[in-house]
């Protein structure tokens, strides 16, 4: 493993390790009450994951590991705009 490859692990490593910190701090954003706040930090736990692993795979697997985050996200939407 080069030295290039540790480093992108190592940062990846550390955003993981932040993201609970990350996850929950305080949504400046009053403009969407009506997202519930459970929905909010289950989007930005996902991001975060997707971007700490991005850092370190390669980028065939960070745009398969999005698009299916995206489909996810879209149909998660569609459901809740449904009912």
């Amino acid at each position: 493993m080069d030295r290039t490859q540790n480093y992108k692990e190592e940062i990846a490593k550390k955003v993981i390790s932040l993201k609970h910190e990350l996850i929950s701090q305080k949504n400046e954003a009053r403009s969407h009450k009506h997202v519930p706040i459970q929905h909010l930090q289950n989007w930005r736990e996902n991001i975060i994951t997707i971007y700490a692993a991005s850092i370190a795979e390669d980028l065939d697997s960070t745009y398969e590991t999005l698009e299916k985050w995206g489909n996810e996200a879209v149909q998660r939407w569609l459901m809740r705009t449904s009912r």
